[in-house]
């Protein structure tokens, strides 16, 4: 099912987000290093911006139908890497591979699902699409010195779900509004 002819914004994503039960220790960095913090819970941008709450609905039965085939997978946080800027803040982000440290096909695949179901919503090049979980902006210079105070313990989890999230304005954090199930007619 392809929805087209909808609104989008900023405050209004559609993520990958690990369990709840693995944050600790994300949030840990975050509360220190990522000023999006208080807005943002622990994910993985999918689509962003997305489409504005009047379109939820519609846009949660597309993707329930498109991703009926899509099988869960596992993603595993092993290591921090970086985006490096030459203005600004670099970011430092956990990075999701496969068991065996590779790209997680998985994730590109999910976005090419999404974004045939929203064709709107495309405002990049697959190319561009780098899926990462961002723990936060510093100056270069910390990169080393973060990586090594975090003495960063490797998880994994089964990505079996999407979510629609949505903020009402920019000071108030974003919550899930949706949540998509993927594999149900495996």
């Amino acid at each position: 099912t392809t929805v087209t002819g909808i609104n989008k914004n900023y405050k209004n994503a559609l993520i990958v987000m690990p369990p709840v039960d693995t944050w600790g220790p994300i949030q840990a960095i975050r509360t220190k290093y990522d000023p999006a913090y208080v807005r943002w819970m622990p994910h993985i941008n999918m689509v962003w911006p997305f489409a504005t709450p009047v379109s939820h609905e519609k846009c949660a039965d597309a993707l329930k139908e498109a991703l009926k085939r899509t099988a869960p997978f596992e993603v595993h946080f092993n290591d921090f890497d970086v985006f490096e800027k030459s203005r600004g803040p670099h970011v430092l982000f956990l990075n999701p591979t496969t068991a065996s440290g590779t790209r997680v096909n998985q994730l590109h695949d999910l976005q090419k699902v999404m974004l045939r179901c929203f064709p709107d919503c495309d405002t990049d090049s697959p190319e561009a699409f780098h899926p990462h979980l961002t723990v936060g902006k510093l100056a270069g210079h910390m990169v080393a010195n973060v990586r090594k105070e975090a003495q960063w313990k490797p998880f994994s989890f089964t990505v079996s779900e999407v979510y629609i999230i949505s903020r009402p304005d920019d000071t108030t954090p974003f919550t899930v509004q949706h949540t998509i199930p993927l594999g149900t007619g495996l």
